[in-house]
């Protein structure tokens, strides 16, 4: 056996150990320790893209998303967007943040952070570095959210049942304005409005 035989032999071997040994090792529960529930989180989302806040329809999911996630793990939420020229990864990567929604293509520049599945299309949930507990849960939870028809329900809302332009293309109309539509009515109640 060659130079290079030998190469992909050991490290083949490697391999198999870690495959072997990993499922024995002992696994932290990620409702413990450093993980979100019956605890307050401080969660950003920062989609902005290219300089431009090209993604209100994913803010406005990933808003509902992070609501629907604090009361499935029975935690206080405060979400942030960023300031004129505060960088929310700076301040995740500080602390000041638990939790960031970025745009995917953002991932690039996430050294020293741990990346959910992808939300979306676009977004992914990004945490600190060694905070496994938490991209764990927040993993387990997107996973059985996004599939289940609550999720499906809340995706429909913003990305399939509004689309003003399409509705108009093929003639039909719809009673529903906007993914916001249960808010306004609300809110319209209450000031007495139409």
């Amino acid at each position: 056996m060659g130079d290079k035989g030998k190469t992909y032999l050991r490290y083949g071997l490697a391999a198999l150990v870690l495959l072997l040994l990993f499922p024995c090792a002992k696994r932290p529960s990620a409702h413990r320790g450093d993980g979100f529930p019956g605890s307050f989180v401080k969660a950003g989302i920062d989609l902005d893209f290219a300089g431009k806040k090209t993604a209100p329809l994913e803010t406005g999911y990933n808003y509902e998303l992070l609501h629907d996630f604090a009361r499935s793990g029975n935690f206080s939420l405060e979400i942030c967007v960023p300031g004129k020229d505060e960088n929310l990864l700076d301040s995740l990567r500080e602390g000041s943040l638990d939790l960031l929604v970025l745009h995917l293509s953002d991932t690039l520049s996430t050294d020293g952070l741990l990346v959910s599945i992808p939300v979306d299309n676009n977004t992914v949930w990004a945490v600190m570095d060694g905070k496994y507990e938490r991209i764990s849960e927040i993993n387990s939870w997107l996973s059985a959210y996004l599939s289940s028809k609550g999720g499906k329900e809340l995706r429909n809302r913003f990305f399939r049942i509004y689309n003003p332009r399409k509705l108009v293309s093929m003639g039909r109309s719809s009673s529903t304005a906007s993914p916001y539509d249960s808010y306004f009515k609300e809110s319209s109640k209450a000031l007495g409005w139409d």
